[in-house]
């Protein structure tokens, strides 16, 4: 006797009721917290009619995971011909043991000595051509280059706002070090560095220079 108890559904409409009625492996990453677009909270009031489930079968990625898997189901059949597939679109199998775990396979298999197993399909995603692949990765590194301006740009403002403080707080001092040359700006490589006066009384002669940079 078998550990589960099938049904064969008539259409798509009554084999999604029918997922309702239990947890299967695409509920299984919600159920412990790890899907990104699904609670677990969300999950509950799906399975229990306070939610309604949102339709995804128009979406691109569906349409072409529902596609591919006849062919990758035939491309399984030539590299393993030792194995018997068998496929039902409509079925679900629910454990007798514990009625609320069910799964829609994707494949059944059976070897030459009669064991069974289960074939189960996964698609990477739709194929892009050349042409837009360079265009991801030519937008990711102009994102990157912006992103390294913004952070010199960012940089080069704080040490403006440090001189500027620093002359507020020390006003006659900054005049005399600008009298004395001491304040002096070179630009090496695209990098402004700084040095002035930030220790000592206004007026005083004992003072230190530091790198503000």
């Amino acid at each position: 006797m078998e550990p589960y108890k099938i049904y064969d559904f008539e259409d798509e409409k009554a084999w999604l009721k029918g997922r309702l009625n239990g947890i299967g492996g695409s509920d299984a990453s919600a159920v412990v917290g790890k899907n990104p677009y699904k609670t677990n909270i969300e999950l509950f009031e799906e399975k229990t009619g306070r939610r309604i489930v949102p339709d995804i079968s128009e979406k691109p990625y569906v349409i072409y995971g529902k596609e591919a898997e006849q062919y990758i189901r035939e491309l399984f059949r030539l590299d393993y011909p030792q194995y018997q597939v068998m496929q039902h679109e409509y079925r679900i199998l629910q454990s007798l043991d514990y009625p609320f775990m069910q799964a829609s396979l994707d494949g059944e298999l059976v070897d030459q000595d009669g064991r069974k197993g289960i074939l189960e399909i996964k698609t990477r995603g739709l194929p892009i051509s050349r042409r837009e692949s360079w265009k991801q990765n030519a937008w990711r590194q102009s994102g990157k280059q912006g992103k390294r301006k913004r952070q010199r740009s960012s940089r080069l403002q704080l040490i403006r706002r440090k001189i500027l403080r620093k002359q507020q707080m020390h006003p006659d001092l900054y005049r005399k070090l600008r009298q004395r040359k001491q304040l002096q700006f070179r630009k090496r490589k695209n990098w402004y560095f700084s040095w002035i006066s930030v220790y000592g009384q206004p007026g005083s002669r004992s003072w230190r220079s530091v790198n503000i940079c």
